[in-house]
């Protein structure tokens, strides 16, 4: 199983790329990544296109990218008061267990985790604003008050460092703009945009023969990200954790598998100017026949733009919004999530 396509070159982390026929030709020069961090524990990332001024915005949860959320993090901070209190700076040893408290918590925080993936995306790129950016008068005289005005406003309306950075983006605005499908995966390979859905998937794998359209498959982990067992606190205040139960486990999965289809198609159109984005999300099932784990598509969906842009992500149900789309995808609370033949563009 996976995407038909000629070459596929693996970027680390969980990311690959497919190569159309023609291959993949541009290169602009290395790519630019910085970050930042606001108050409320959100991590801002910009990543750049090489080469041509412009940004791509990322955000992602501060406690995700830590790996230990708000719960660890203060545990963390109480761990080095006590070693601080007792005059033991040179022990390195950290105590990490959480409290029940926190456990109860870390708990709940990932169920809502789960249930609410779609709900953010990257900044969209307006490449046709991009491609009608003027372009700076080039300018032998280096001091400020030398250059025209008109060639002060472009610079700083664009953050143009150079010439060559205007007519990168131009070239590169123009290719995307035509269609050009090598354009679309080396903006995808630059720009890395599932980068922070790696924590719920893995070998997110883009392609695509026609110039309106992208498929995009992923492996989605289930077992790996939905909990077994529940988190409760007694009334003493001790957890309690008990084997969720069947139809609770499967209905988070399901919510988490649409919820994560949903945003990985939200990047592509916040991206690309493709009409329609084609999600496949596989997982290892258990064929119970052959006693054999195997990968299976699990959701096969395929949106439009059109319809897509109009909706309220905040508001809506993760499998209601999959079956207002032609898609394919079986599920009961007993049976969970079966295997689905896939769609094709």
């Amino acid at each position: 199983m996976g995407l038909r396509f000629r070459k596929s070159i693996n970027l680390g982390n969980g990311l690959r790329i497919n190569l159309s026929k023609s291959g993949l030709s541009l290169s602009f020069g290395r790519k630019g990544l910085r970050g930042t961090i606001n108050t409320k524990g959100r991590v801002t990332g910009t990543v750049g296109l090489p080469g041509t001024g412009i940004s791509y915005v990322k955000t992602a949860s501060l406690g995700t990218l830590l790996g230990g959320g708000a719960a660890a993090a203060a545990s963390k901070k109480r761990s080095s008061a006590r070693k601080a209190d007792s005059g033991t700076a040179e022990d390195t040893t950290e105590t990490t267990e959480l409290s029940p408290a926190e456990q109860q918590e870390r708990y709940q925080q990932t169920l809502q985790a789960v249930r609410s993936i779609h709900l953010t995306c990257d900044e969209p790129i307006d490449w046709a604003y991009l491609h009608d950016l003027p372009e700076p008068a080039q300018s032998t005289d280096q001091s400020q008050d030398g250059l025209a005005a008109d060639v002060r406003d472009a610079a700083e309306h664009a953050h143009f460092d150079n010439h060559a950075e205007w007519e990168n983006l131009h070239a590169l605005s123009e290719k995307v703009l035509a269609g050009d499908i090598d354009s679309y995966l080396y903006v995808i390979q630059e720009m890395h945009p599932f980068d922070d859905l790696l924590s719920y998937g893995s070998n997110f794998e883009c392609g695509t023969d026609r110039p309106d359209a992208m498929e995009v498959e992923f492996q989605v982990h289930a077992d790996q990200v939905i909990p077994e067992k529940t988190v409760t606190l007694t009334e003493k205040g001790n957890v309690s954790n008990r084997r969720m139960s069947k139809s609770m486990r499967n209905d988070l999965i399901q919510d988490y598998i649409c919820s994560s289809v949903i945003r990985t198609a939200r990047e592509i159109f916040a991206l690309l100017p493709v009409q329609k984005v084609l999600v496949n999300a596989v997982d290892t099932v258990l064929n119970t026949a052959t006693g054999h784990d195997e990968e299976e598509t699990l959701v096969s969906v395929l949106f439009d733009r059109t319809a897509f842009e109009q909706t309220n992500f905040s508001r809506i149900d993760p499998s209601d919004l999959i079956e207002a789309y032609p898609h394919r995808m079986a599920f009961t609370k007993t049976k969970g999530m079966q295997p689905v033949q896939r769609m094709e563009l």
